[in-house]
């Protein structure tokens, strides 16, 4: 191997991505895996038992086999609970919390305590680490939910207990065992966080320019405000 500068030149004519050269099932840098990844991801698409999402797009349906292959999970079990909101990938709540109590990092599955009613409610999502036996432990209240603006999604009105419930295990899960969810967002956290809406920005028009003819002494006619309406995500408008 010569070194030149900041060049680095080796016989091996492949491109070197860390260890994922060396495993020849990599469905995105070993050439024969993606030849055959892109003929299951076409499959996918054209089957009926994939989400409305997926149909008819074997590119992200390819992606969907690559992270299958991450979490080591059934191609079809993914792409059967991953969702897209404003053009972010995010898993279902259940799916997560089904990946925590098989993943071993707790004794048990996640339980949850609720208290409360209407504006009162609370939920605690809890469990016990296999590691060090110590308690784990998460509370989402409705008045936390209200600040933080979740309840904007109308589902938080029809079945509050439930969002609180995803909500308090997918946070517990983030704290104590990310890996699980491999940094991923699920679709109720990109609902909430991500929902488009509607804000005014002001447009002041130019003044018209005076005519030939027409004394420029004469007054321009008052620029009037238009409020132009701009969609754009919740987060950034914040």
């Amino acid at each position: 191997m010569t070194t030149t500068d900041l060049t680095t030149v080796t016989d091996d004519t492949s491109i070197q991505y860390g260890a994922a050269t060396n495993d020849p099932t990599d469905v995105f840098l070993a050439p024969g895996a993606f030849e055959q990844a892109w003929r299951a991801a076409k499959m996918f698409a054209s089957s009926s038992l994939v989400p409305r999402h997926l149909q008819g797009k074997p590119a992200d349906c390819m992606v969907a086999l690559g992270l299958a292959k991450e979490l080591g999970d059934s191609p079809l079990h993914v792409m059967q609970a991953i969702y897209f909101i404003s053009g972010r990938a995010g898993f279902s709540a259940s799916y997560i919390i089904s990946r925590a109590n098989r993943s071993g990092a707790f004794k048990g599955p996640l339980r949850w305590e609720v208290t409360g009613r209407g504006p009162d409610l609370a939920v605690r999502c809890y469990a016990t680490s296999s590691a060090d036996g110590e308690p784990c432990e998460v509370t989402v209240t409705m008045a936390m939910a209200k600040d933080e603006g979740w309840t904007s999604n109308k589902k938080y009105k029809t079945m509050p207990e439930q969002m609180l419930r995803y909500r308090s295990a997918v946070w517990l899960v983030r704290l104590y065992c990310p890996e699980v969810m491999h940094g991923m967002h699920t679709h109720e956290e990109l609902e909430d966080t991500y929902s488009p809406r509607t804000i005014e920005r002001p447009t002041v028009a130019r003044p018209a320019l005076a005519l030939s003819g027409a004394s420029l002494m004469d007054e321009a006619p008052p620029a009037e405000t238009v409020a132009e309406p701009v969609t754009v995500d919740a987060e950034l408008a914040r």
